[in-house]
């Protein structure tokens, strides 16, 4: 069993909650994944070590925000790659996030290991063979997964390399916004699920969070928490459970460190507090069928 945590984004309520559905698992051999950002918004050394110290029992792997932590120099931005739609603003205010988190890292002595964590994961669960990263099949920080690209990057030849790497899963989340779609492709299914953000709300009118999980089949429903869709992949069941933290202890927690007039405040207090202009029959696509 699996949890793909990606974009838990410094919410120290979401990690909790996800731990403590973790450990509440019967499944005897399991995963716990974070897939990069864990540590966005972590803008003092008190918020960053806690984070460092709780996440520090699991599997991570590096996102963009990790890789830009380590690299040289003050300049790097966020390597987020937004793509054109996005407004020049927006990238600004994020690589201005980047450059408090870089400082913070430096002074705790720990940017050069959070940019040393690899990029990938391979796991097997069942007879599911699954590929973990935070951007795509081709970048780090690539929006090929994205809600408004997968169906033309299925096109583009996904299936044949989904082949060629030997995966009938790839788990992302680098885009922020949830997705999963699965696909046959030569007689076999393929899908690809994009948890969006664990650590903020992902549908509007909802503010909990959202992971990935792949269990095997006898595992399938033994979460606490429900499924909002889900899809049978080669005999695993991989799962969209929502992440219900305390949602008003939250947006206190974030607006002490991100005020109003703040580069995360302005760029992501609205979807905080209400969610994104995002649905769950948008997200829910192919053989994923929502439970909700």
């Amino acid at each position: 069993m699996v949890y793909v945590v990606g974009g838990l984004y410094g919410n120290p309520f979401a990690l909790s909650r996800l731990v403590q559905l973790f450990d509440a698992e019967p499944a005897t051999r399991k995963l716990f994944i974070l897939n990069g950002d864990f540590h966005w918004f972590d803008r003092d050394e008190t918020t960053f070590a806690h984070i460092e110290r709780a996440t520090a029992p699991f599997v991570r792997l590096r996102g963009n925000v990790e890789t830009e932590i380590a690299a040289p120099g003050d300049d790097a931005g966020c390597g987020c790659a937004y793509p054109a739609s996005v407004p020049d603003e927006d990238v600004d205010r994020s690589n201005v996030i980047l450059g408090e988190l870089k400082q913070v890292a430096r002074a705790m002595g720990c940017d050069q290991s959070l940019g040393a964590l690899p990029a990938v994961a391979r796991v097997s669960c069942g007879g599911l063979h699954m590929a973990i990263t935070h951007g795509d099949d081709r970048s780090l920080a690539g929006w090929d997964f994205a809600c408004d690209r997968l169906d033309d990057t299925w096109r583009d030849g996904l299936g044949n390399r989904m082949r060629t790497l030997g995966v009938s899963l790839i788990a992302s989340s680098h885009t922020c916004l949830a997705v999963a779609d699965a696909r046959l492709h030569e007689g076999q299914l393929r899908a690809v699920v994009n948890n969006g953000s664990a650590g903020m709300a992902n549908f509007q009118g909802d503010p909990s969070g959202l992971f990935t999980r792949v269990a095997a089949a006898g595992w399938a429903d033994a979460c606490d928490e429900d499924p909002l869709y889900r899809a049978v992949v080669e005999g695993a069941d991989v799962a969209a459970v929502p992440v219900r933290f305390d949602a008003s202890a939250w947006q206190a927690y974030f607006l002490q460190r991100w005020p109003e007039g703040s580069a995360a405040h302005t760029s992501y207090w609205r979807r905080i507090q209400g969610g994104p202009s995002h649905h769950l029959h948008s997200a829910a696509r192919g053989l994923f069928q929502r439970h909700v």
